[in-house]
């Protein structure tokens, strides 16, 4: 979704630099997966040329701004993948736990990208908040609840976006320590057996 509006949005604009913050954040962690994707190959070569991987490397860089459209092909790759129903089925029911905290995480953040361009749009011009920097500053102090009240939305628009970005806050924080929970729980029960 990053990567199709910023696009869309003319290269000057706060807007697009607030894409372009979340698009480095996604290259870093296709990156990541990359790495990760490549150590864990049997062969690093067919991974690399026959599987894929040649293009998982190229989504990941963030200069090429066009090449990133190459992030589709990981999409493609999935929906390959789950065409293999009763395989993707016993996956989830084998970690039903952990699909459920993959798919919260992935509502929040989710949330904490559209809530930010959703005020930056509406607060551009007329509130305290006024570029990509401010606007990033603001969500993240207003997910974590502590609002040090620095940046503010003032239009009607911006406001219902922080009501749902500092009801998103609460879900994060409540997830974060329910897994942390279950986690110490999972370690708890091992270290007795």
């Amino acid at each position: 979704m990053v990567v199709v509006l910023s696009f869309n949005i003319e290269k000057d604009s706060e807007l697009y630099r607030l894409a372009y913050f979340y698009d480095f954040a996604f290259c870093l962690v296709f990156f990541s997966d990359f790495l990760f994707q490549i150590s864990q190959a049997k062969s690093k070569k067919e991974y690399f040329f026959k599987q894929g991987g040649i293009f998982d490397l190229l989504s990941s860089v963030p200069v090429l701004f066009e090449i990133r459209l190459l992030r589709l092909f990981r999409l493609f790759r999935l929906i390959r993948g789950a065409r293999s129903y009763h395989e993707v089925r016993m996956f989830m029911m084998s970690n039903i736990q952990n699909m459920v905290y993959t798919i919260i995480f992935l509502v929040i953040t989710s949330v904490i990208i559209s809530t930010s361009f959703f005020v930056l749009y509406f607060e551009q011009d007329t509130g305290n908040i006024n570029t990509a920097k401010d606007t990033i500053w603001w969500a993240f102090i207003t997910v974590t609840t502590v609002g040090y009240g620095d940046y503010y939305p003032i239009t009607d628009g911006g406001k219902i976006a922080a009501a749902i970005l500092i009801f998103n806050g609460f879900i994060a924080f409540g997830t974060i320590i329910s897994f942390i929970n279950t986690k110490l729980s999972d370690l708890g029960g091992k270290l007795q057996k």
